[in-house]
């Protein structure tokens, strides 16, 4: 166990499971106070926040949708409460394209780019109105583990094949 981010304080959204849950039991190996937030699966944030807690670390879980902005300024604004600081913010949260993109509804294609690409900069710039970035660094690290699988889903449905000209 390392205590290279002792004192420090992280948010990590989509913290629930996979990859989000990897990384906020690391950041709290690594010293770090953790909250993360998840859209529906209690069960499984509290199971990461107890894993955290085990650890001697400071968890909090918080129920906030990513596609939505004022949930995620809500969590960027509890987790700089309940910490007294907000060090980093691990952007991890992502939503699925599921389907071929012409046979999904407006509502579904919206939540698919609020919580994979607008949901990137509503942590980050709540942070710096809160803390502004020190010595130039940038307060966020951000995973997009959708971005692959739904931009691979994209291509291989809307490729079609051309006739010669």
């Amino acid at each position: 166990m390392s205590n290279a981010l002792e004192g420090k304080a992280a948010l990590v959204t989509g913290g629930s499971r996979g990859i989000g849950a990897a990384v906020a039991v690391r950041l709290a190996r690594d010293g770090a106070d953790v909250m993360l937030t998840y859209r529906e699966d209690t069960a499984s944030a509290e199971a990461v926040a107890e894993q955290i807690r085990a650890m001697g670390r400071s968890a909090v879980v918080a129920q906030a949708d990513s596609g939505d902005p004022g949930a995620v300024v809500a969590a960027v604004n509890r987790a700089a409460g309940e910490f007294g600081r907000l060090d980093i913010v691990v952007n991890n949260a992502g939503a699925f394209l599921l389907g071929a993109l012409e046979d999904l509804g407006p509502e579904q294609f919206e939540r698919t780019v609020a919580v994979n690409i607008r949901r990137r900069s509503w942590p980050r710039r709540r942070r710096s109105a809160i803390y502004p970035p020190v010595g130039g660094s940038s307060p966020s690290a951000a995973t997009w583990p959708s971005a692959r699988s739904s931009r691979a889903s994209l291509c291989t449905r809307r490729a079609r094949p051309r006739s010669p000209a």
